[in-house]
């Protein structure tokens, strides 16, 4: 029995440039007492309500509670 000797091509893995993760940076805010998202997106006009939620990962059954540090926005 005789094995064929083939040669195989290997392309590189890393012959793609890295790019370096980029690190966000926020604007936070912790919840006062008796205080809600609503309350929160009235005061800071240039976030809305969705935003909040989505930012920060919260269900709508799931609100924050005082003490929390939400996420308000991100700093560009």
């Amino acid at each position: 029995m005789k094995i064929s000797q083939r040669k195989l091509k290997v392309k590189s893995v890393g012959s793609k440039k890295h790019r370096p993760f980029k690190k966000r940076k926020y604007i936070y805010y912790q919840m006062k007492r008796g205080e809600t998202l609503i309350d929160i997106a009235n005061k800071y006009p240039e976030v809305s309500l969705r935003e909040l939620l989505d930012l920060n990962n919260i269900r709508t059954d799931q609100m924050p509670k005082a003490g929390k540090r939400i996420k308000l926005k991100q700093i560009k």
